[in-house]
């Protein structure tokens, strides 16, 4: 049964038209601090000079000062580059002793290099989990120690797939002859290994685990298993961690050190370590750049950067001007549509700014930061709250009812029907919409939130066909990638509502106030795994109208382009671009003025969009582009103003209907670190007191001072969140007790590990983040005994 119109698809953020008041400044500034944002590809070496004076204030990718000195006025951050990669041929080594030799005899070879860190364990101390895996890579790393300079290979092989794995094996490399290679030594970028699952879906990013180190040892290691019952055994385990079965505190833990485990068991593929990425920024003064945020994963070519850079010379607005590691000119490679491009860095770069997501990956940390969503809370933790806050077991086993007139997508159609009666759910998230205005002036509304789930189920269900044969190939109607990245929302998806739209007023002082209709969304999921991926398996959001999407499907229906390079690539046609194609161009314009004049509506929004909204839609998109010339329409920070090979201009959208302003997200800058110091066993309570930087700074400088937790004799004036993490190993190897500590107030951690456990001897592992900080923990072992 169709859902039926109801006064839920009322406008929202109404009533934002504000007076001019002379001589005064606004409190509230949306978007954030520059007004403009330049970006153009270089060759890092051309960068070096214009970075040194500010003439750029920032390069992604490439290091300009490689093998020189860096100038006083730039700095750098440090991010995860890549892993360094062993892969042994089965086809020479069949057995696995024969291959396990080959890779600790072809470890031994690397020479330890700045940029490189010897770690041969694939959860390194740049994933969030790598706490509970601490034993097993310290244990790895006793077990193969690399050389000081590159030793013979004997009559074993060796050989460098490209120039930084060439530089690590030195002399020891060797050219593969006619009978081949043994072991084939390579750097994967882990930006490579995600891209094809990280796939930006309109604006929602997934999976929920993608900053996990399990996670990245599985694609970087499962397809290399040749032998079918430890592939299967991965491959169970692996499903288990996806599908939130796992229940309680240590069984996913436990799980996630087996799944690694089992893909470095048979040796067919082996981590070295890693290599880092170095950034680097102008500091200067006066024309530099300070309240810098980056990611430990992506480094600047992230969110986080474009909403926390801020020129020195500007409290907001400026032009910050960005360079792309590129040929000088090169135009980006990937085609600019919101469903499945902006693949390529200067892409990314560009969505990181235009799209607006949901939320946001921790950038230092594990988990997810809020950005779109103003709160969210599971039905799971509303029940154990229901018990005085007592952690419930089964909790996550207590099934829910979803509500009669919730909506479900039709797989293949997209078509939202009401679920109706009976149907049960394994949780519940419920979260506020921070709504705002869209590019071509059209206002959010309810559709804007379904019809993202609409597309998912329209574009990632596979046709019906008669054999395995035709299984995940594109078509006009299906599309891989879209497939892919959004499996998760279909296999769980139990219905979505909209519950109803709540009424929100900012006063800013001054007879100033903004008012906000912000809807209230129920998804309800068959997935009942942790709370922090419960959350993201609820996506997709979009910060893209879902008249945009709609002309998206239209246009790959009827051929115009596809949705993704890989659908392109199948179907030899040219992958959809809302921006650079002249071709498309003119076809997606005229196929806007036939919706305009007929008040088109997508199959699952009949009876939730009337003709007479749409065609006003419709109209606002024709005018957008008239006046810009593309069509990439969000409700994104910044827009895309202008575009040339190899250049893109964004200008800032300080819309007042915009919920977020300069400053949201300064708590992610300048990420703190902490040391343990000394740690004391007293009467079986684990006491210490560690060692936090704080931050101090002055006019236009900063600096980290370091100091004991609890105190202030630098003068520092930042809060800061400092928590113990730790984990309990049994005499078996396996995780018994993990757990998280605030710092008490007067910074000193005391509290009993073994609550609960049973008499013996253990081993415990931990470490204290400030604000979230998770890259490379100072971690201390403790011997317990209960």
């Amino acid at each position: 049964m169709m859902l039926r119109r109801s006064a839920t698809t009322a406008a929202v953020v109404l009533a934002l038209a504000l007076p001019t008041w002379a001589g005064h400044e606004s409190p509230f500034d949306p978007s954030y601090y520059p007004h403009e944002i330049r970006i153009e590809t270089l060759t890092p070496a051309a960068a070096a000079g214009p970075l040194g004076r500010a003439a750029i204030h920032a390069m992604i990718g490439g290091n300009p000062y490689a093998g020189r000195p860096t100038p006083p006025d730039v700095a750098p951050v440090e991010s995860f580059g890549a892993y360094v990669v062993l892969t042994v041929n089965p086809a020479r080594l069949k057995d696995r002793d024969t291959r396990c030799a080959a890779v600790r005899r072809a470890t031994g070879l690397l020479a330890v290099k700045p940029g490189f860190v010897f770690a041969p364990y694939p959860v390194t101390p740049y994933h969030p989990d790598y706490l509970a895996h601490a034993d097993l890579a310290a244990a790895a790393r006793q077990a193969a120690v690399p050389s000081t300079g590159g030793s013979s290979t004997g009559n074993l092989v060796v050989t460098a797939r490209d120039p930084t794995a060439a530089a690590l094996l030195g002399t020891a490399a060797a050219r593969a002859g006619t009978a081949g290679w043994d072991v084939r030594v390579e750097t994967v970028s882990l930006r490579d290994l995600l891209a094809a699952h990280a796939t930006r879906f309109a604006g929602w990013i997934g999976p929920p685990w993608l900053k996990d180190g399990w996670y990245d040892a599985y694609l970087l290691m499962a397809g290399s298993v040749g032998d079918r019952a430890a592939r299967s055994e991965i491959d169970r385990a692996y499903g288990r961690l996806t599908s939130g079965e796992p229940r309680g505190e240590t069984e996913p833990v436990n799980l996630q050190r087996r799944l690694v485990s089992l893909l470095r068991q048979g040796c067919e593929r082996a981590v070295a370590g890693y290599t880092t990425r170095r950034e680097y920024y102008s500091t200067a003064y006066s024309p530099g750049v300070e309240n810098v945020g980056f990611d430990s994963y992506d480094g600047f070519d992230s969110a986080i950067f474009v909403r926390t850079a801020k020129l020195k010379d500007f409290p907001w607005n400026g032009v910050l001007r960005l360079g792309i590691a590129a040929p000088a000119g090169a135009p980006a490679a990937a085609p600019w549509n919101p469903v499945a491009g902006f693949g390529d860095p200067f892409g990314r770069l560009v969505w990181a700014a235009v799209g607006d997501p949901a939320m946001l990956p921790s950038p230092y940390g594990g988990g997810w930061i809020a950005n779109r969503i103003g709160s969210w809370e599971t039905w799971s933790v509303k029940f154990q709250r229901a018990f005085g806050g007592v952690t419930v077991p089964d909790a996550s086993r207590h099934e829910v009812d979803v509500p009669e007139d919730a909506v479900l997508p039709r797989p293949g159609s997209g078509a939202l029907d009401r679920v109706g009666a009976g149907r049960r759910a394994a949780d519940v998230v419920e979260y506020r919409v921070l709504a705002s205005a869209f590019h071509d002036g059209t206002v959010m509304s309810p559709a804007d939130v379904l019809y993202p789930f609409a597309f998912a189920y329209r574009w990632g269900t596979p046709p019906p066909r008669s054999g395995a044969a035709g299984a995940g190939r594109a078509s006009r109607t299906y599309d891989p990638v879209v497939d892919r990245v959004t499996v998760l929302v279909r296999r769980y998806l139990a219905g979505i509502k909209i519950v109803r739209i709540q009424k929100v007023v900012r006063d800013l002082g001054a007879d100033l106030k903004i008012r906000y209709d912000v809807p209230i969304v129920r998804v309800y999921l068959g997935y009942a795994g942790a709370d922090a991926y419960t959350p993201l398996v609820a996506m997709p959001w979009s910060t893209v109208p879902w008249h945009v999407l709609a002309l998206i499907d239209e246009a790959a229906r009827r051929g115009i382009g596809t949705l993704s390079p890989e659908a392109a690539q199948a179907l030899g046609t040219p992958a959809l671009d809302l921006v650079r194609s002249p071709a498309q161009e003119a076809r997606l314009a005229a196929l806007v003025g036939e919706f305009a004049s007929s008040g088109y509506v997508p199959e699952a929004l009949r009876g939730i969009v009337t003709p007479a909204e749409a065609r006003a839609r419709w109209r606002a998109l024709a005018a957008f582009y008239r006046e810009h010339h593309h069509l990439l329409v969000t409700n994104g920070p910044y827009r895309l103003d202008h575009w040339s090979q190899g250049t893109a201009v964004l200008g800032v959208f300080r819309d007042l209907s915009y919920p977020l302003g300069v400053g949201s997200f300064d708590k992610q800058v300048y990420p703190r670190r902490a040391s343990v110091g000394t740690v004391a066993v007293r009467g079986g309570r684990i006491e210490f007191r560690p060692v936090v930087e704080r931050l101090f700074k002055y006019d236009r400088y900063y600096k980290m001072v370091t100091e004991p937790l609890g105190s202030n004799t630098s003068g520092a004036y930042d809060d800061i969140a400092a928590v113990c993490r730790y984990v309990v190993i049994g005499r078996d190897g396996q995780v018994v007790k993990t757990g998280v500590v605030p710092a008490p107030a007067n910074g000193a951690f005391s509290f009993d590990p073994g609550d609960g456990l049973p008499r013996g001897g253990y081993t415990i592992w931990l470490t204290v983040s400030v604000n979230d900080n998770l890259m490379n923990p100072d971690i201390k072992t403790v011997a317990y005994r209960r």
